[in-house]
């Protein structure tokens, strides 16, 4: 999810009274391993590092605390980075009250916790450059044995939805990315992971559900954080419009267009569904896109020449997809279960398992991954990259 829509999140009204009460009378942390005295100007230069905030989740289930405001995100790398409560107190010139403060609501919403020897760690995961180099091991051998897999499968399936087929040419490769990776291993597939391997829901969090991660953006310009691959999904009238790709924030897309660009791309006046409408319309009856929209179309990388480049699906698409996914789970699941040894000695062995759940750690561990696996089979030849860095798709209401 975009994070500058997390700077809109407001922060939901939580109860802390209770964790307020708890830290009322706290001074300085009880600690069992010393936090580092690290001085202001490291702690400037750790925050002035990019850092995006992720979401995993679905529904109504949002954070009821926006990490965007008052630093909360801020002193949650700051801790994860092992900086004690007395040198971040100082970097922002806040008392024992404010502190106290800051860390009950974030106690209480499930975004800290306190260890076992009273030092207070992030709840949610924070993935740093090094942290991520060091503790989360994606193996690559693991990563050619599974695009092995989804090669296999490609090579085998014979039902594949829109009526496609491999060797169909544009219209597979302007899919591709959409099908091997969205489908078979990300937003169609990545309910029945958490269910079929990790066997847990999602955690409750104040009063929601869902996984959390502060993800350290060494090239913001380029690609996403760790350039994992995801889905954006937004509705606008009748219609639902998911991009899916790791350059969602670096490349032109329906759902970042400021209202002065559409203007500058289709003109005054003209509204996100109204785009649409012209786009669905031409699909449906086959028609060339208006000319006075081809510079907005090329921009956002809808089109290839004449042709749209936007994957339509109707309700029964969309079902097929769900179908699709399931019939590549059984050999996906089984991979996934083989390195759950693995994962776990390395979760043991790194600060994570002080700060989140095993079942956190594996569900930010598989994006990594999946993104592994998508990017080993672009360079193969097997998924065609968008020449846009991402790419669109949209649902159809029902007629």
């Amino acid at each position: 999810m975009n994070s500058d829509l997390w700077r809109q999140i407001l922060a939901r009204s939580i109860s802390v009274r209770a964790a307020l009460a708890f830290f009322a009378a706290w001074g300085a942390l009880p600690t069992t391993a010393q936090p580092n005295e690290m001085p202001g100007a490291t702690i400037a230069a750790v925050l002035e590092r990019s850092w995006d905030h992720k979401l995993i989740s679905s529904g109504d289930n949002f954070p009821g605390l926006n990490l965007y405001d008052e630093h909360r995100g801020d002193l949650l790398v700051l801790l994860h980075e092992g900086v004690s409560p007395e040198a971040i107190r100082r970097h922002f010139g806040w008392d024992e009250a404010v502190w106290a403060r800051r860390i009950a609501e974030l106690i209480a919403e499930g975004m800290a916790r306190e260890d076992a020897g009273g030092r207070v760690r992030p709840g949610v995961m924070v993935m740093t450059a090094s942290s991520v180099a060091d503790h989360l091991p994606v193996s690559a051998d693991l990563v050619a044995a599974a695009a092995a897999l989804v090669e296999e499968f490609e090579a085998s399936h014979d039902a594949w939805p829109l009526g496609l087929s491999p060797s169909e040419g544009v219209r597979w490769e302007a899919a591709s990315l959409l099908l091997l990776s969205d489908v078979l291993l990300d937003n169609w597939q990545i309910r029945r992971v958490e269910r079929d391997v990790l066997g847990v829901e999602r955690p409750l969090r104040g009063t929601s559900r869902y996984y959390y991660a502060i993800q350290e953006h060494a090239h913001p310009d380029s690609v996403e954080a760790f350039g994992i691959y995801g889905n954006q999904v937004r509705q606008y009238g009748p219609y639902t419009v998911g991009v899916y790709g790791n350059r969602r924030q670096q490349v032109p897309q329906i759902h970042t267009l400021s209202a002065e660009r559409r203007a500058a791309l289709f003109g005054r006046g003209v509204t996100t569904e109204a785009i649409l409408d012209t786009l669905v319309h031409a699909v449906e009856v086959g028609q060339a896109l208006p000319a006075s929209m081809q510079s907005g179309f090329d921009a956002l990388g809808w089109q290839a020449g004449p042709a749209p480049t936007v994957v339509m699906l109707s309700p029964s698409d969309a079902e097929a997809f769900s179908e699709l996914a399931s019939a590549f789970a059984p050999d996906w699941i089984a991979l996934l279960r083989s390195n759950l040894g693995a994962l776990r000695t390395a979760y043991a062995a790194s600060p994570y398992a002080e700060e989140v759940t095993f079942e956190e750690y594996f569900m930010w561990w598989y994006h990594l991954f999946y993104t592994a696996v998508t990017e080993r089979l672009v360079r193969g030849g097997v998924i065609t990259s968008p020449g846009a860095g991402v790419m669109t798709y949209i649902k159809r209401p029902t007629p």
